[in-house]
This record gives structure tokens, C-alpha cells and sequence, in this order.
């Protein structure tokens, strides 16, 4: 392995008939009719009718694979880039740059337009959502590891 890229994790579901029911019911919404599954700071589900439901943590925990309530690592803080959408507008995806390896991987992925970076009006702009999106990711990773 030369690099790794680690996801933003708070949990990971498995459904069984009887979970995809009781979901179902419990969130209002046929699991059938979601087009694209999308977390951040809850789950947000868009409808096949364009129609976006978030849906908080708490109302899912219990659908969790036991694996992951017991998994203390949100921000996988040992991946050379760690990614995901806490903390970023639609469309972007948040990128935590952790070691030189990560950054040359980055900035190739730049300079061949693989990636693109979001532009801001100002600097201040700049700084002040870059600070949102850290105290974000801290505060999901704190949390995470408090569930010991």
C-alpha cells in the first residue's frame, strides 16, 4: 500500500427484510424510492422525485452494524488524505491533508484536473469556512470517540 484515502465515518448500516421495514416506518420514506444517500451531519436521502429528507443519527443509530458502535475513528486521522462531506456545500467534498505523500497526491490531482478546489470571494472567507469545517470534523471525532 502506497497511500491511503480514508472516508469521514460515524457508522455504517446493514438492513435486513425486517430492518428495511422498520426504517421504512421510521423515517417515512420507501428505501426504494431513494435516488442518492449522502452524509454529513445526518443522513440526507434524495427522493427519485428530487425531494431531499435529512434524516438525524440518532433516528438510524439502531440500524448501526455492531462493528461500528464499538469503532472510535471518525476522521481516519492515519490515511495521507482523509475525505467526506462534513463540513462542505453540495457539490464539494472535504479534503484533510495529513502527510507530504497526501499533499503530493493532492496537488497532482489539481494540476491534472481531476479535482478542483472551491473558490472563495476573500481570504477571510476562505479562512473563517475552513475553521467551520475543522471545528466540525473535531467536534464528529470527539464525539465518536466518546461512545466508548
Amino acid at each position: 500500500v502506497r497511500y491511503t484515502i480514508g472516508l469521514f465515518c460515524m457508522e455504517n448500516f446493514a438492513f435486513s427484510s425486517l430492518a428495511k421495514q422498520e426504517i421504512e416506518a421510521k423515517i417515512g420514506v420507501h428505501l426504494d424510492e431513494i435516488r442518492k444517500v449522502n452524509v454529513k451531519e445526518g443522513l440526507i436521502v434524495t427522493l427519485i422525485n428530487g425531494e431531499s429528507v435529512q434524516i438525524p443519527f440518532d433516528v438510524i443509530h439502531d440500524f448501526a452494524r455492531p462493528a461500528c458502535l464499538k469503532c472510535t475513528e471518525f476522521a481516519n486521522d492515519f490515511a495521507d488524505i482523509s475525505v467526506g462531506g462534513l463540513g462542505s456545500p453540495d457539490g464539494y467534498t472535504t479534503a484533510l491533508i495529513r502527510t507530504s505523500a497526501g499533499q503530493g497526491i493532492y496537488q497532482a490531482a489539481l494540476k491534472l484536473q481531476y479535482i478542483e478546489e472551491r473558490k472563495y470571494d476573500s481570504y477571510r472567507e476562505k479562512a473563517d469556512n475552513q475553521m467551520n469545517m475543522i471545528t466540525r470534523i473535531i467536534d464528529f471525532a470527539k464525539e465518536k470517540r466518546a461512545r466508548r
